[in-house]
């Protein structure tokens, strides 16, 4: 037999003492074992999905951290290979302004496509899974989040060889 104390007080299991000395007036046959506070049942009946969680959470921070470095790798050699190209726009008067906006869109196009392209499977499974999850798997704020959050990874990993590409000396690129 399960029974529930409803209490104001900070501390409920103070009152476990008090609530077995009266159990024990009504029926001295029953003992009272395994009492606990609702916050310590609620904690064990979630305690796996928040663990969980935890664990896709440094998976996903793993996986943005892996994207970013591909993606400054990728457009780092993108301005190594395109060196004169750049030094050419530059002595022919390009500003310095216009070199990073090209490269940051250069870098950032591809990953925002793929963002498309991975909003709309993860809303089809979500829709295909949905009894699966627990709360709504559809929330939409959760998945503009994560695409703008890919879009600053890959715009902040593009930053730094636009910078570089910004500041190509034109003769010594026109030498090479």
């Amino acid at each position: 037999m399960r029974f529930l104390v409803r209490t104001t007080a900070d501390d409920p299991l103070r009152l476990v003492p008090a609530i077995r000395g009266r159990m024990a007036a009504l029926e001295p046959d029953e003992p009272i074992f395994d009492a606990q506070s609702m916050k310590q049942i609620l904690y064990r009946v979630v305690a796996n999905e928040y663990v969980l969680s935890i664990v896709f959470t440094a998976i996903a921070i793993v996986a943005l951290a892996v994207a970013a470095v591909g993606v400054y790798g990728l457009v780092a050699h993108d301005v190594t290979q395109r060196t004169r190209e750049i030094g050419l726009r530059l002595a022919l008067g390009a500003a310095p302004a216009s070199v990073i906006r090209m490269v940051l869109s250069d870098g950032t196009r591809p990953v925002l496509y793929g963002g498309a392209v991975g909003l709309a499977a993860a809303i089809a499974l979500a829709f295909a899974t949905a009894a699966t999850f627990l709360g709504n798997a559809r929330d939409p704020i959760v998945y503009v989040g994560v695409v703008l959050m890919v879009a600053f990874a890959a715009l902040a990993a593009s930053y730094m060889p636009a910078r570089r590409a910004s500041h190509i000396d034109p003769v010594e690129a026109l030498r090479d």
